[in-house]
């Protein structure tokens, strides 16, 4: 491992990644996903993959989707939904968040 890895250069690094390689070949989940809204009525909802990163150390939480619906954006729902995501997520552990931006659908 020590040859492959550059994280593994001494003996917590060692064990930091064996630590990752046993999460890695545990099982977790492959994804969550999450809905909001407001007064309990759903308004949109985001969707996270897992990915094992050697290189971050861990799982990376990418937001695949985050969708608002269009007559409730500008209420604060999406980044209210991104907040409790990454807080909800701490119970899986990633290591790093990942999130991209693109042009919304015509």
């Amino acid at each position: 491992m020590r040859a492959c890895c550059c994280r593994a250069n001494n003996a917590q690094g060692m064990r930091r990644v064996a630590t990752q390689f046993r999460c890695l070949f545990s099982g977790p989940a492959p994804g969550a996903g999450w809905i909001g809204g407001e007064e309990e009525t759903p308004a949109g909802y985001l969707l996270a993959v897992y990915v094992f990163s050697l290189e971050q150390l861990g799982l990376t939480a990418e937001i695949d989707e985050l969708f608002v619906v269009p007559s409730t954006r500008g209420r604060g729902i999406g980044g209210e939904r991104l907040a409790a995501t990454v807080a909800d997520t701490r119970c899986d552990r990633p290591t790093n968040f990942s999130i991209k931006r693109c042009a919304a659908p015509d």
